[in-house]
This record gives structure tokens, sequence and C-alpha cells, in this order.
């Protein structure tokens, strides 16, 4: 950090002291201004413990909205703070922002109407435990941040504004920039993806993925825990004999890959397929078997494989026709014989129209739960039994009925805090939602709260939602200009005003492209406590993978 170094004393103190920030640079100090106690900056230790944290949002904030202030500090009426210093007197404010798991790359100080030498920029340095002040500043100022940036005990960072004698400015905002923290990896180039599938595999990274006008299913494992260089990944093809597969859902079942998906016999005739892994790893095609769980003709198009308490189940859909979903579960630990699967039962069948697209599953509350669009909303079932496995087992309520908006599409349900939530996409506002439910089963109607998560324009499609250290994070597809892989997380549990989530952040976006378009078909995973994303780059035709990496 260029500029001067100050260091502050106690509040008692009547004058205010700089010091240089280099031991081979002579000290230099404003003149001596006698000041009244409630004008002397407070020292970093004791910011935390001021008052409670100040009205800011996470990554912008308004002049106005400070932390603590000089009483000469005046708010003005389009939210600017006027800090107007007296010949021989200090203005000063500080601005409280809480810090957030990227790094905290750069600070954007909007300067306006100087007057005389203009301002200093104050940051609370909890490394030394004392202000770093560089300046004077009369114009928009931004100031970076090393990756090491310490933060105070309670995780807020202090930025404090100061002017002096005569001198005079108005701060207009400040915007927090944190660096992301991702670093993305192309897998496989020079093709077009239909489907894809994330998951954790031995706690490492592996993706399926199916490519348009290849019958064979594409299988990456990556032999590390990152997976952040290409040469980690093995790559290989997963045949289906005389036909195709699509509509993949890779998953961890009891220490081996396995995955669902959708077999057509390229007769227009798509039934339920299933296939398991000998070993835990999968890396080669000779480690693979599967076979055709349901054979009703058109089913299994919309597929979804859990856990459900230690077993392996799927639900699923039919393409068209019928309308409804079903649900089968395995009573062995890897379900890798047809007879170890239970007899498919239909969760929801009222007749309504497009049931069980999208569907996704999960356990709930020790249960098996499935959220999924159905006539234009957004439907949640759920079973009284652990297994789910008989028809009169199951309950269905509509989370959200907006038919109006054709809500519902892309439900990515998961358990979060020990409570259902499920992200889906508003087709008509091209919104990206969010509800959650305050019970642990989500049973009645009441129960369940949602929400629009703010973002980019025209965004939510392909959401993907985990849970993330005990709080909801989601990446989705953005539809409209950008195109854009964009990742967000709550700061609470719930998430459940929009308040809690954001700033949100964009994975990949090309932007030296035009136009870009990135993120499609995106799936998330967590590996070792790290969020990892795989998606397609319909810019340059490949499958990539995203992983974050935090200081």
């Amino acid at each position: 950090m260029t500029g001067k170094c100050f260091n502050l004393a106690c509040l008692m103190l009547a004058i205010l002291c700089l010091n240089a920030c280099t031991a081979d640079t002579a000290p230099e100090t404003f003149p001596v201004v006698p000041q009244q106690e409630s004008q002397m900056l407070p020292p970093p230790a004791e910011l935390d413990g001021l008052h409670s944290p100040s009205n800011l949002t996470r990554d912008v904030t308004l002049g106005k909205d400070i932390y603590v202030k000089s009483g000469n500090a005046v708010e003005l009426p389009g939210g600017e703070l006027k800090m107007d210093a007296m010949a021989k007197e200090r203005c000063w404010a500080i601005w409280q922002i809480p810090d957030q798991p990227e790094y905290l790359d750069s600070v954007f100080f909007d300067i306006l109407s100087p007057e005389g030498e203009g301002c200093y920029i104050g940051l609370a340095d909890y490394s030394t435990g004392r202000w770093q002040f560089s300046g004077p500043y009369t114009d928009q100022t931004t100031l970076p941040f090393p990756s090491d940036w310490q933060v105070s005990p309670a995780g807020y960072h202090y930025f404090a504004v100061m002017t002096q004698d005569g001198a005079s400015v108005e701060l207009a905002q400040l915007h927090a920039y944190f660096q992301d923290g991702w670093q993305q990896l192309t897998i496989h180039d020079g093709m077009q993806i239909q489907s894809l599938s994330i998951a954790s595999i031995g706690n490492r990274p592996a993706i399926l993925w199916q490519e348009l006008g290849d019958p064979k299913l594409s299988y990456a494992i990556s032999s590390t825990a990152d997976g952040q260089a290409p040469g980690n990944w093995t790559q290989i093809g997963i045949g289906f004999g005389p036909g195709g597969a699509s509509g993949v859902d890779l998953q961890e079942i009891n220490g081996r890959p396995a995955f669902s998906f959708s077999y057509s016999d390229f007769e227009n005739s798509i039934v339920l397929g299933y296939a398991l892994s000998n070993n835990s790893t999968g890396s080669s095609p000779g480690n693979w078997s599967y076979f055709l769980l349901d054979q009703q003709s058109g089913i299994g198009y919309y597929n979804s494989l859990a856990m459900i308490n230690g077993r392996p189940a799927i639900t699923y859909a039919y393409l068209s026709g019928l309308n409804e979903l079903w649900y089968s579960r395995s009573s062995d630990l890897h379900g890798g014989q047809i007879t170890d699967w239970s007899a498919p039962v239909r969760i929801d069948h009222d007749g309504s129209a497009e049931i069980g697209v999208d569907c996704s599953l999960a356990e709930i509350d020790g249960k098996p739960a499935v959220a999924y669009h159905a006539d234009n909303g957004l439907r949640y079932a759920w079973s009284s039994d652990v297994t789910g496995e008989s028809e009169g087992h199951w309950n269905v309520r509509i989370v959200d009925p907006d038919s109006a908006s054709t809500v519902g599409r892309y439900a990515s349900l998961a358990l979060i805090a020990g409570k259902p939530a499920i992200a889906y996409y508003d087709q008509l506002h091209a919104d990206l939602k969010y509800a959650w439910s305050e019970t642990a089963q989500g049973q009645a109607f009441s129960d369940w709260n949602r929400i629009e998560i703010s973002g980019p324009p025209v965004a939510g499609q392909y959401v993907s939602l985990l849970e993330l250290a005990e709080n909801p994070a989601l990446c989705y597809y953005t539809v409209g200009s950008l195109r854009n892989l964009i990742f967000d997380e709550a700061i609470t549990p719930q998430g459940a005003v929009p308040e809690d989530w954001g700033p949100f952040i964009t994975v990949d976006d090309h932007v030296d492209i035009d136009p870009p378009d990135v993120g499609q078909f995106c799936d998330m995973a967590v590996v070792n406590g790290n969020p990892v994303i795989a998606y397609y780059d319909a810019t340059n035709s490949a499958l990539k993978y995203a992983l974050r990496v935090l200081p």
C-alpha cells in the first residue's frame, strides 16, 4: 500500500500523531491541532465493540451509512456524507463492511466536490493494530489490498476518511470488491454438450456428460482433491450397446460412482437406466455395468439419483404423455442388480401437465423428498416412511402456485441447516427464486417462504443448490445478453431475505469474446469443503470445470 502511514493515538489524547510506514523514511506529521475527544479516531482494537454493525450491504454502501463519525460530518439529502473541516479542525468518519470468504481485492471511494487539499483515507490494519492512512485525495480513488489483508476479530473491514484545516469533500459511496477466487479449467473441447453432472467421488471431483451425436457417455475423474491441472484428469467413454444415454445424474453410492440416466434405442423409446462402477473410481470402461431399471416407454427423461437412508434411490418422470412422477429404491447398498430395486411407485399423478419435469431428489428429515415442476408451478412431495417404497407413503404440496409465471423449472432441492430448500426458475419474469421451509419436513404450504434472489437480468436457468458451511449456495446460468456462469451464497442458514444473498460472483464470462455464452448445464458439488462447478462453454464448445480457491 503506497502513501503515508499514520499511527493514531488513543481517544484521550489531545493531538493526532502521524508516523511514517518505513524505517528509512523521515517521520511526517500534520500540524499539531487541538481536538475534542469526540473528534479523534478510535484505534482499530476498539472498533468492533463500539456498537452494533452499521446498515451496510456486503459490497456497496452510501456515504451516509457510517459506523461512527465526528460531530461535524453531515449527511446530505442525496445520501452523501459532507466532511467539512473548519480551520484547525479535523472531520472524520468510519465505515464498516463485513468480510467475505473471497479475497478483499480493492475498495473504491467515490469522492466528490473537493475543496482545499481534499481528504485522507485510512484503513484499519489489524496486522499492526494501527490505522494506515494515505493521501491527500481530491478525486475518485481505488485502493488495492494484498491477499493476506487481516480483518477485525469480529470479521469486519473498517475504512476511514478524514479532512482537516479548511479542507472539504463529499463521500458518495464506497464499493468493496472481493476477488472471486475461482479457477477455470477445460476438461474436454471440440463438442456440444447436452447434459452433465458433477459429484465428489472419494473426495475427488468427477464429471459425467453426454455429447451431441455420441451414443456413449463420457466420464472424467481427478487423481487429486482439487483437479486444478489438466494432467490430474482421467477420461473414459462408457458405452451402452446399441443404444445411447442422456439425462445423467452422477452420485457416490457407498464408496462407488454410480449414475441414473435415460436410455434411448434410437427408435424414440426412452427408458430409465442405472449404472454402477465395481470400484471406487470408475476410471476404466471395464469398471462399469448397467441395466434398464424401468422400461415403460417414454419414461426416465427427467431423473434424479440420491442416497436415501444409506441406499440409492431414483425419482423420474415421463418425457410426455402420462404426466406421472415415479420413485424406486434399492434394498442393497449399491443397487447393482435390478432385483435389488423396489417396484416403482407413483408419487404424483393427479392429471396435471408436466408432472415431474426437472425433478430433484434428496433425503429430508430422514425421508425421501422430491421438488419438481408441474402444472406451471413448483411442487414438493415427501414420504411419511423412511423408504418411500409404497404409493401411500407419499404426500404432495404446492410450494409456489404462480402458474401464470411458469415457475418451478430447473428445481434443485437440498437440505440446508436441517431444513428443505429449493432453488428454481421463474420463466415469465426470468428470475431466480428460492423457497425455504421453516420446519424440518416442509409438509405444509404455510411452512414455506419464497423470495427472489437478486442477480443479473434474465438469470436462473440450470440452477444448482447445495449446503456450503451450513449456508445455502448456488450456481446458475444467465440467459440474457450476458450468458455467464454465476455463483452466489447466503450469509445466513436460511437465506430468508434478498439481503442475505450476494454480491453474486461471475465465475466465467469470456469478457474478451462478444457475444459470450458460458455456463449452460451447470452443476455444483462440494469436494473437501470447496464448491466445484462443471459447465458447458458454448463459445468454445468445451466442457469446463471451476474450483473456488480461497485464502
